[in-house]
């Protein structure tokens, strides 16, 4: 994929909304790659509809989400239908992704994302809904931490996860400066 991001150069919450839309209703599978800024890679290979944070959509999910929104406490975070609102429409788009697991998500940057030839870099990562995670050239680590990488030239770091959900990767770029 070019440098960049899928969306363009910033991430506009109507696309988004409208894949997450095309992915719940025409379970068309879609990647969402969210670059935040040059150094900052997030990646979801689909949204979690999961609101306890397990990884697993179930009947408990459908049963918090039903007492939040009957005690007008719900959180934005579980607007499954992008309308604004946590309602009993975002039960029914719940209830449809029952027994489906979240994909792995990603957040995987490098800081600084530019060094001098010889120079150093920290790889940061945090990963859930994830058994194991592995960056090439590393090996396997922590669902969350950072490493001390010396590069001599430009590199590119792939971050590889997986779990139930299947297998996510996400990539962070540092470059050499001449």
């Amino acid at each position: 994929m070019a440098e960049g991001n899928l969306f363009g150069s910033s991430v506009d919450a109507k696309k988004i909304s409208l894949l997450v839309v095309l992915f719940i209703f025409f379970a068309i599978p879609v990647t969402l790659v969210a670059t935040l800024n040059r150094n900052t890679n997030v990646s979801q290979a689909a949204l979690c509809l999961d609101v306890d944070g397990d990884g697993v959509v179930k009947s408990t999910d459908v049963n918090l989400l039903r007492d939040e929104i009957k005690n007008g406490d719900a959180s934005l975070k579980n607007d499954f239908n992008a309308d604004g609102l946590v309602d009993n429409r975002d039960l029914t788009v719940l209830s449809r992704s029952l027994n489906s697991t979240c994909a792995p998500k990603i957040s995987f940057f490098a800081d600084p994302a530019t060094v001098a030839s010889g120079g150093s870099t920290i790889l940061h990562w945090s990963v859930d809904y994830a058994q194991s995670v592995t960056i090439d050239g590393v090996g396997a680590v922590e669902k969350e931490g950072n490493k001390k990488a010396t590069v001599q030239q430009t590199a590119i770091f792939t971050l590889t996860a997986t779990g139930s959900g299947g297998t996510v990767k996400a990539t962070t770029k540092v470059s050499v400066s001449p």
